[in-house]
């Protein structure tokens, strides 16, 4: 014999799953968002043509490129970067340097 369910609980259930899946993709918005002095993949969002620019570079410096597509490699400059980008039609998605392939220079 099976028995039903109140309603509440399914609802509960829901906002449980909906509160976790919303602090997962806080946590990951904040484990990649570069901060000063961070190494950060530029990724154009829709086409070439639609960016807005590379003004925001001004706050950034070019470090290198990456993948098939030659994305950019920057170190972001100051923590509104990132915003700058964004607003230009770019995302900057925070990478370890250790992951870039390039290997820092050992003091002695």
């Amino acid at each position: 014999m099976a028995v039903d369910r109140p309603q509440s609980a399914k609802g509960l259930r829901f906002l449980v799953a909906f509160q976790a899946a919303l602090a997962a993709i806080v946590l990951v918005g904040a484990l990649a968002y570069p901060q000063a002095g961070a190494t950060a993949l530029a990724i154009p969002i829709g086409t070439p043509a639609s960016t807005g620019g590379l003004g925001w570079l001004d706050d950034a410096q070019i470090v290198g490129t990456a993948g098939p597509r030659s994305h950019l490699l920057v170190r972001a400059g100051s923590n509104s970067t990132a915003l700058a980008a964004l607003a230009s039609g770019w995302l900057l998605l925070h990478v370890p340097m250790s992951l870039c392939g390039k290997s820092r220079p050992r003091r002695t």
